[in-house]
């Protein structure tokens, strides 16, 4: 009798401890817990694996055509410099085309405003960045370009494209910072269109819808327009304010969206993301990136 009433205690004090001392999943919070990553979850104390990182680290550049389908220079200057640059630099630029006029059927109301806050008064016009090419666009652009591409890039982006239907896209858009930011930074994110057929107006007066040259073939095809800004996910010209008064380095922002495609936009669709900063009531591109759809 005396053996049996210290075995009952020393059974309860083992159940006890085995118990105690397994985890508690009432108080699992499950995330991201790199605090390097872009979706940190600073509440949460047990890692699930979805931590996410930038794809892109290091400076790319924005090539902006402003042009039109009623003007003859842009399919033969125009045409000729997007090639020229993305031969010669590759992944590192990113083209937009902005068309112009209510006569263009790839004009849209962000590519109004954003001739407007650029004051491009003559087409095709060309900017770099922030830079406005007055000169040929290779000369003068080549050592913006250049320069640009040497700096150490002040914030990386990335993209995570969510499952969407058929008639919407969604996803989010994240920037974070590399190194220590000063002042207000903005995150924008562009729908941009290839691949529509309408005619173009050639250098000698006359419309043809077959005016592209194939430079591979040495044959010329329908007029293909690419690159086309189409819209911005939240309807800003500069996007969402991320950063109000800067950022330490490895604070990260993100910009979700759902927005319903339109029928006037291509069908092959591209998103561009841009890294923008406010200065002296100018946006100066801090840096950019394409990301497939």
């Amino acid at each position: 009798m005396h053996m049996k009433i210290i075995g009952l205690p020393a059974t309860l004090l083992l159940f006890t401890w085995i118990w105690s001392c397994g985890p508690d999943r009432k108080d699992d919070i499950l995330g991201c817990t790199d605090p390097g990553s872009l979706n940190y979850k600073l509440e949460a104390n047990t890692d699930d694996g979805t931590c996410i990182y930038p794809d892109i680290s290091t400076n790319q550049f924005l090539f902006a055509v402003f042009t039109a389908t009623w003007n003859s220079e842009s399919s033969e200057i125009g045409g000729k410099m997007v090639r020229e640059f993305i031969q010669k630099y590759k992944e590192r630029v990113v083209v937009l085309e902005i068309h112009k006029g209510v006569s263009d059927p790839m004009s849209s109301p962000i590519g109004t405003e954003w001739t407007n806050s650029w004051d491009m008064i003559s087409t095709p016009s060309f900017t770099i960045n922030d830079s406005i090419l007055t000169d040929h666009p290779m000369g003068q652009g080549g050592p913006i370009a250049n320069g640009i591409i040497a700096q150490g890039a002040e914030v990386a982006l990335h993209h995570v494209p969510f499952p969407g239907t058929a008639n919407t896209l969604a996803g989010t858009a994240y920037m974070q910072a590399i190194s220590q930011l000063q002042g207000k930074f903005y995150l924008a994110v562009y729908i941009v269109g290839h691949g529509i057929v309408h005619p173009q107006k050639g250098t000698n007066g006359y419309t043809f819808p077959e005016y592209n040259f194939d430079w591979d073939t040495k044959t010329y095809k329908k007029y293909q327009h690419n690159n086309i800004l189409h819209a911005e996910v939240n309807n800003a010209l500069f996007g969402k304010l991320c950063f109000d008064n800067g950022a330490p380095p490895k604070k990260s922002a993100s910009v979700s969206y759902e927005i319903a495609k339109q029928e006037t936009w291509a069908e092959d669709l591209d998103l561009v993301v841009i890294a923008w900063k406010k200065q002296a009531g100018r946006y100066k591109v801090v840096n950019i990136a394409k990301f497939d759809l």
